[in-house]
């Protein structure tokens, strides 16, 4: 939900760079340089997908995925998407049009 509503919204609307901005470019490059850091090793495998695999949730085209559909059909699942990436950029537009006023 946090990248939902926070990361992600900040992306659609603000883009790459203006997030930098916003960030501050100097925390930016502090957060680059930062060598105290260390990512966590990545795994060969991932037990939760190959669960969620092995049980056949294969995503949307098998019903079933990290989400239960509910018996919808891939197509109509595809659809509501779009239409809803649709709306959203419709959305969108009309923020950026605001802006530029």
């Amino acid at each position: 939900m946090t990248i939902r509503h926070g990361l992600a919204l900040r992306f659609a609307t603000l883009g790459v760079m203006r997030k930098a901005d916003f960030t501050g470019l100097d925390m930016m490059r502090r957060a680059v340089t930062n060598k105290s850091y260390a990512p966590p090793a990545v795994p060969d495998n991932s037990e939760t997908l190959d669960k969620l695999i092995a049980d056949g949730r294969d995503g949307v085209m098998s019903g079933a995925g990290f989400f239960d559909y509910g018996g919808r059909s891939p197509v109509e699942l595809f659809r509501e998407r779009d239409v809803e990436l649709i709306e959203l950029k419709v959305a969108l537009e009309a923020v950026e049009k605001k802006r530029t006023v």
